[in-house]
């Protein structure tokens, strides 16, 4: 069995999953209703019709730069949006409406997986080095929801591409991992669920990959040329390969 020193994890759908299904046009909604109200106490009365299309033309705009391989923080977008709506967004408006998303995110049933403390407890006690490597607009929402859950303390470090400004497949971000852990990519295992970004990103950086498949799943999740050197069905699985 080969021999790794530090596993990184990506965080949506690997780490973390939502319990229940999630309406995504439902929580938006429900995320532009509350912004709403915070535009409102700020003095800004705002036509949901205009909000909701100004934020749309903010997130393909954001999209776009996110096919390139570039991350657009959730700050940026916000005040894109708000900008195109002609509101102020100096000042603390923008962190309200920031904190205010991640709130309504971390409430709509969005738990770790069943079985990642007993494999985070396995890596410690294995001495392995743990980081996050995870593509997001915004990064505070994973660091909060690893606090309210207890589990950023298993964690060495986190790269989040809000943070990084470049996003998984592009091996910037998994350098700067290896560049942080003082490790060669020989010494590091990369799990996520994701061949298009978690296998890619990972081989291209010299990075071993293990791919967390959907239950059930008979594919072999290769990509691009690439086929990953490890498929498991659950987190614990790891515990046979690390």
């Amino acid at each position: 069995m080969k021999e790794y020193r530090a596993v990184l994890f990506d965080f949506w759908h690997t780490i973390a999953v939502f319990e229940r299904k999630v309406d995504i046009e439902t929580t938006k909604e429900i995320a532009l209703e509350r912004m709403k109200e915070i535009l409102r106490e700020f003095g800004y009365s705002v036509d949901m019709k205009e909000f909701k299309s100004s934020l749309d033309s903010a997130i393909l705009r954001r999209e776009k730069v996110n096919r390139e391989g570039y991350e657009v923080s959730s700050w940026i977008t916000i005040a894109s949006t708000l900008e195109g709506l002609g509101v102020d967004w100096k000042g603390p408006i923008v962190g309200l409406l920031r904190k205010e998303y991640r709130n309504i995110v971390l409430q709509s049933g969005l738990v770790p997986r069943d079985d990642l403390k007993e494999v985070l407890e396995y890596l410690v006690k294995k001495s392995k080095r743990i980081a996050l490597v995870s593509n997001t607009s915004q990064g505070d929402l994973e660091r909060k929801f690893l606090e309210k859950y207890g589990l950023l303390k298993y964690f060495d470090a986190l790269f989040f591409s809000s943070e990084e400004g470049y996003r998984k497949p592009r091996v910037e971000i998994f350098q700067e991992a290896l560049l942080f852990l003082n490790l060669k990519p020989s010494e590091v295992l990369h799990v996520g669920d994701l061949p298009e970004l978690d296998l890619v990103g990972a081989k291209e950086s010299g990075i071993d990959s293990c791919i967390l498949r959907e239950k059930g799943s008979e594919l072999d999740y290769s990509f691009d040329g690439y086929t990953p050197d490890y498929l498991i069905d659950n987190l614990s699985g790891l515990m046979e390969i690390v």
